[in-house]
Order: C-alpha cells, then sequence, then structure tokens
C-alpha cells in the first residue's frame, strides 16, 4: 500500500581512488530492520508478528503510545487487514529527490558493520580515503560527519536534507582506542557528538582520512556521556 520509512542512518562510500565507487560501508544496526523483515524477498505477516519484529528491533520495552506508533505504521502499509505482503529495500540518498536501491552483501552484528554494494558505480559520489588508527593520533582533532535525526526537528527544518550538503560536521578529539571485551571489536573513544543518525558516517582525521564508523553514545543518569566509532 505503500513506503514507509522504518530506519536511516549514514554511509561511507569505499573503493579504489579515482574509480567510480560500487560499495560503501555502515553499521549493522542501520540495515538491521532491513534484515528482520526479510532481507528484500517477499513475506506475509500478521500484525502480531510485525509488532514482534518491531520490538526486537527497537531492543526496548515499548510504552502504550509506542504501541499505538506500531499499529498505525501497520495501518499505512496494510489498512485495516489482519495480515499483509511485503518488502525490505535499502535506499541510498544522494539529494532528497535522487536515491538508488543499494544490497546487503555482507553484515556482522557482533562488529556491527554491515557491507552494502550498489548495482552499478556511481559517479555521484567518490570513495573516502582510509587509515588504520595509530596509538600516536590519541588526542588529535576528528571530525564526524553524518545526518543525525536531530538535525531535522520541527523548530529548524532545512528545505532539503539528504544533500552532499546537508550532511552535518562535528568536531572533537580522540580520546582512546580500545578493544571491547567480549566481543573483540576495535572502538574509538571520542567526544564528538554522535547521535542517532550519524551511525554509519566516517570518522575523519583533519586531512580528511577515514579512521572509524561513528556508531554509539553512552550515557548515564548524570547526563555523562562518551562515544564510539569502529
Amino acid at each position: 500500500g505503500g513506503f514507509y520509512n522504518l530506519a536511516g542512518g549514514t554511509g561511507v562510500f569505499v573503493g579504489e581512488d579515482g574509480i567510480d565507487p560500487q560499495f560503501l560501508l555502515t553499521n549493522h544496526h542501520v540495515v538491521e530492520t532491513f534484515i528482520e523483515f526479510g532481507q528484500g524477498e517477499l513475506v506475509e505477516l500478521s500484525i502480531d508478528e510485525f509488532m514482534w519484529k518491531m520490538w526486537e528491533v527497537t531492543r526496548d520495552d515499548l510504552t502504550d503510545s509506542g504501541w499505538e506508533y506500531i499499529v498505525g505504521m501497520w495501518t499505512c502499509f496494510m489498512g485495516n487487514y489482519e495480515s499483509g505482503r511485503l518488502h525490505s529495500k535499502i535506499l541510498v540518498y544522494y539529494d532528497d529527490n535522487d536515491n538508488e536501491e543499494a544490497y546487503l552483501v555482507d553484515n556482522n552484528s557482533t562488529k556491527d558493520m554491515a557491507l552494502l554494494k550498489l548495482d552499478k558505480p556511481t559517479s555521484k559520489r567518490t570513495p573516502l580515503k582510509v587509515a588504520n588508527p595509530a596509538d600516536d593520533m590519541v588526542g588529535e582533532e576528528v571530525y564526524a560527519i553524518g545526518f543525525p535525526a536531530i538535525a531535522e526537528n520541527e523548530y529548524h527544518e532545512a528545505i532539503n536534507k539528504r544533500g552532499e550538503k546537508d550532511a552535518t560536521v562535528s568536531k572533537g578529539t580522540l580520546s582512546r582506542l580500545m578493544t571491547e571485551t567480549g566481543t573483540g571489536r576495535a572502538a574509538i573513544q571520542t567526544d564528538v557528538d554522535i547521535f542517532h543518525g550519524n551511525s554509519g558516517g566516517p570518522l575523519l582525521l583533519k586531512d580528511g582520512s577515514a579512521i572509524g564508523i561513528t556508531s554509539w553514545s553512552v550515557s548515564n543518569w548524570e547526563n555523562e556521556g562518551v562515544n564510539y566509532a569502529l
């Protein structure tokens, strides 16, 4: 019955210098809803199954208003039907009115990474130069670039949201390099602000090379917080 945006984030084009890129890196959790809803295959779900999957993806106990929101999403999809057929897809936006579909090549939920592929290389973006983070980079200035949802709010919403010049740039410091216990994933701690929608975007050095993928933030009841890239 229509298209509904379930999740969003930022992606990084990767590939050889001087060649139109075809692959993107992002976080696994950015495309998790796509995976939960059949990875593009046509699926038939009851409204109960749909709501359960949404709860699994959110990983939180939903409030009454949250359940009402999910029911509203179902109504947007299927009207008042008790079950419906639907399929998910990943869209890569170059601008508000310019997008194309991408496909999931590989993903790792533990490492929180996903590799996407366009049907054909694109001339609309260039691949980012990448560099390996090293101990002597600790204390250096770093930048996060992405599309945080909070940047488009009821008070100051831009005419255009998804263009190349609409990305939000945040500056901070590379605070620490660490290996996470249990998972073994290598993480970069930073004081750069990372919000929902930044996920999957690059953490850059001054020279523009990417050393990580901005991924998550942690805070406590005293509003103390740290941010991480992978």
